[in-house]
């Protein structure tokens, strides 16, 4: 972790605030990381489900825009 000029003449509650926000910031992200993963497993094993009428002329739309 790289040190900024605030944190190092900071005082030292107030870093080790600082450091406390990163470190649950850091588990948070890791956090949702896993989250992901089971939801995107989960995806990954349902059916895909087949488009109504109103979808199917969305995404035909969409592939004529892509052209």
């Amino acid at each position: 972790m790289k040190i900024t000029r605030e944190q190092l003449f900071a005082a030292p509650k107030l870093a080790r605030r600082a450091k406390g926000r990163f470190d649950r910031g850091m588990e948070a992200v890791s956090a949702a990381r896993a989250r992901a993963m089971e939801i995107a497993q989960q995806c990954a094993a349902q059916p895909l489900l087949i488009p109504n009428a109103s979808q199917r002329r969305r995404l035909a739309r969409l592939r004529v825009a892509e052209s």
